[in-house]
């Protein structure tokens, strides 16, 4: 009887081992699931607050700018240099705005700073414009 008592015990602790492999591959792979998803909401929750920097600076630089050119521009447009300026400035000041975090996603995500900065600059502008236009609020020209 003692053998048979051996065999069995055995036999049971190696089918707890088996189940506890198998368990731990499952909880591995519930684990790299929930990472991924936790990164994807992190992902999602930095651009999101890059995209409000982003609106934030080029909406008030617009408003600077539609005054500046009320008062200073006999055609109400700027000069392909003042455009550049303008972008330049736009640039500085949401890299002023946003964290490390931030800044390392958009070059990891974009393959650089200066490419991702131009992308959410030019989205944000067409943006503000389409919303300006569809609210009525054609902007004034020259």
């Amino acid at each position: 009887m003692d053998f048979f008592q051996d065999a069995v015990v055995m036999t049971l602790l190696a089918l707890i081992q088996v189940l506890v492999v198998v368990a731990g591959v499952f909880f591995v792979g519930f684990l790299r699931k929930l990472n991924k998803k936790t990164q994807l909401n992190l992902d999602e929750s930095v651009m999101n607050q890059i995209r409000s920097i982003v609106d934030d600076v080029v909406v008030a630089t617009n408003q600077k700018v539609v005054s500046v050119l009320k008062e200073n521009s006999p055609n109400g447009k700027l000069t392909e240099e003042e455009k550049e300026k303008v972008f330049n400035d736009v640039k500085n000041a949401i890299v002023l705005c946003l964290n490390k975090t931030q800044l390392d996603h958009l070059v990891e995500k974009y393959n650089g700073l200066d490419e991702a900065l131009s992308i959410l600059i030019e989205k944000s502008v067409a943006y503000n414009h389409e919303t300006v236009i569809v609210a009525g609020e054609i902007p004034e020209e020259g």
